[in-house]
């Protein structure tokens, strides 16, 4: 029971994965859940009777779908996806959306305004 504060997908040894972190008054929870039948892996809960902080916080309704960033960068940069981050940095909710090149394996980071969905960065 909490409130959102990081959602991730990645490629966790060839299985995609949603890594969800949530935090309320008391404690820090993260959840690995399979993206394919969102079964729970991995679970963690930290006490953190200091954790008072509500800004990093937010709700996935805030955010364009995560299908959409996705398309973003990979209509800016091509390539194929290698994960995404959808979090608050510095008050901004945005993804982090990073893509291998298919040509020379290089990898690049995209970050799109997760409210709007314009393209904020390109970092290779």
């Amino acid at each position: 029971d909490g409130e959102l504060t990081e959602l991730e997908l990645d490629d966790d040894n060839g299985q995609w994965v949603y890594k969800v972190h949530l935090q309320n008054d008391s404690e820090e929870y993260e959840v690995d859940l399979s993206a394919d039948d969102l079964s729970a892996s991995n679970e963690e809960t930290e006490s953190d009777d200091d954790n008072n902080d509500t800004e990093d916080q937010f709700s996935y309704g805030d955010a364009i779908p995560h299908d959409e960033a996705v398309q973003t960068a990979l209509d800016e940069v091509g390539g194929e996806l290698e994960g995404w981050t959808l979090d608050k940095d510095d008050g901004q909710l945005q993804y982090d959306v990073e893509v291998t090149n298919a040509d020379n394996g290089n990898d690049t980071d995209v970050t799109i305004n997760a409210e709007s969905g314009e393209v904020m960065e390109v970092d290779n």
